[in-house]
């Protein structure tokens, strides 16, 4: 389901939304954002995710799952992880929505790699080791 660009999120995706994360999140995301989506919040969160297809918003959902962090995340910082541009440190890349494009083509172990480039790789290393005083 594709939303049109910056269309407005409807009032059932906002309640399931706020469901969600009020079962994640309990009283640190009722405190902060209400029982209910409405007001101030409901707003806010309702202009940050205008435009982002019910699949993204999913993927933002996963996303914050596994930030392992035990507050909400902003309304900023969710439409990031909808989108996929959180973080280095928040979300492991291999859950990242679009992963798949970042994966090697093939097995660190499978890789072609050159005599030449290893010699040069082990020389360079030598160099440093010697530089730092450290030993193989």
């Amino acid at each position: 389901m594709k939303s049109a660009p910056n269309a407005p999120v409807s009032q059932e995706l906002l309640e399931r939304l706020w469901a969600q994360m009020q079962g994640r999140y309990g009283h640190r995301w009722a405190s902060q954002m209400g029982d209910y989506p409405e007001g101030i919040a409901s707003a806010e969160w309702s202009t940050q995710l205008a435009g982002l297809t019910v699949q993204q918003i999913r993927e933002g959902i996963e996303a914050d799952a596994f930030r392992g962090d035990d507050w909400p995340p902003s309304s900023t910082h969710f439409r990031a992880m909808c989108l996929g541009r959180t973080n280095d440190d928040d979300v492991p890349t291999s859950k990242r929505p679009g992963a798949a494009m970042y994966r090697p083509a093939a097995p660190r172990s499978r890789r072609i790699e050159s005599d030449a480039s290893r010699a040069a790789a082990d020389r360079e290393m030598a160099k440093l080791r010697k530089l730092l005083r450290v030993s193989a």
